[in-house]
């Protein structure tokens, strides 16, 4: 029997991932989580990701996984999309060479930038894998940036290419629908294990930042744009007293965030973060915003939600997507009847009354039951093992 199990380990060990991701996983922590829970199950998996501007380490590791970053030809400004495009089509052929001379067994896609490559390099080879991770349903993420052409054709490819996959992920039973009719669909959520916060990093912040020890911090950390309701912590932060709003990330609402932090003395914007600890061991609650008219807003499955479980931080939250419904549902923070600055101002009141904090922090530990890395990396594991059945 024991032979047996060493014959199979031994096997599982000469199976070779490319997990392939058009960012420069700096970090990625959904892409960095598969990684390493695949490499500590005995696959051996290389990152291969897209440093666009050149300034990241090419050669890289998180535990036992590799990462390999290929950097763009020339920098392509956002609102050239041919360039994008063209730049696209080179980063395919710099993964193919690299995959293929590497050597695989299965390419694992991150989103829709990534798939036909994948679909390329393994349809019609016996032996190969394709695995497609939809983090979003792309088309409708990107609807309200992209082009009408280029979005029917995202919506028409990505389904079309994604038969081609053995195995299909999606980030939460939302997105399912999306989907319906894939013979083999997973879902792995964004989970995270219970992370325990660093109260020395988090007040070492708030002392850079001029921030008493005894003021409410709330903190956003994501993608900077309209849409995420940017705007809204600009609006309300002069109106909140005592509290401090602390944001991090980086897009388009960058510019307008660092004029409205110079006016206003409780908003604090720190830029792009790629270890933002710091700043969830600072916050009293977090904030994730999203436009109610946003059509994609009913799909979102967003970190903040799982990182707020995974550190019992109280989320403040709209009724929108899974945060929505998980707070609603189960508790943990307070969903916003309206986004408006007073909604935010009386959630922010209710969450700084001791026991409503302390509700939520127990409910957020329960939560940890259902949300966890350890259940999602299991299905993980499963779904790879069964590609080989």
């Amino acid at each position: 029997m024991l032979a047996q199990v060493s014959a199979a380990t031994s096997n599982l060990r000469l199976r070779k991932v490319a997990m392939i991701v058009a960012n420069p996983c700096d970090p990625d922590w959904r892409v960095m989580k598969e990684a390493r829970s695949l490499a500590d199950a005995g696959f051996l998996v290389t990152i291969i990701a897209w440093d666009r501007d050149g300034t990241r380490k090419a050669h890289d590791a998180v535990g036992r996984a590799q990462i390999l970053r290929l950097r763009s030809p020339y920098a392509a400004p956002p609102a050239k999309l041919w360039l994008r495009i063209v730049n696209t089509l080179r980063f395919w052929l710099q993964i193919n060479s690299v995959v293929r001379r590497l050597g695989y067994d299965i390419v694992h896609c991150h989103d829709l930038p990534t798939l036909p490559l994948g679909v390329l390099l393994t349809v019609g080879r016996r032996q190969k894998r394709l695995v497609y991770d939809a983090h979003e349903v792309y088309w409708l993420m990107a609807k309200s940036t992209w082009p009408p052409a280029l979005v029917w054709l995202a919506k028409h490819s990505e389904r079309w290419l994604a038969q081609f996959a053995t195995t299909l992920i999606t980030v939460s039973n939302l997105a399912t629908p999306y989907f319906r009719g894939h013979p083999n669909l997973v879902v792995v959520g964004n989970w995270y294990d219970p992370i325990a916060k660093n109260s020395l990093a988090g007040s070492e912040l708030r002392r850079q930042l001029g921030i008493g020890q005894e003021s409410f911090c709330l903190a956003c950390v994501g993608t900077l744009a309209p849409r995420r309701l940017i705007n809204l912590l600009i609006e309300s932060a002069p109106q909140l007293r005592g509290v401090d709003v602390v944001v991090a990330g980086r897009g388009p609402s960058e510019a307008t965030l660092i004029r409205a932090t110079l006016a206003i003395g409780n908003l604090h914007f720190v830029g792009w973060q790629a270890q933002p600890e710091r700043i969830y061991a600072a916050a009293d609650a977090l904030f994730y915003g999203l436009s109610m008219d946003d059509e994609y807003g009913a799909l979102s499955s967003p970190n903040t939600l799982f990182l707020s479980i995974a550190m019992e931080i109280p989320l403040i939250t709209v009724a929108l997507g899974q945060a929505g419904l998980v707070i609603r549902k189960d508790g943990g923070g307070i969903v916003l009847p309206n986004p408006t600055p007073d909604a935010l101002a009386r959630a922010i009141r209710t969450i700084r009354e001791p026991d409503f904090a302390n509700q939520a922090k127990s409910q957020l530990r329960a939560l940890q039951l259902e949300y966890n890395w350890a259940k999602a990396s299991q299905r993980l594991i499963d779904a790879y093992n069964k590609l080989w059945s």
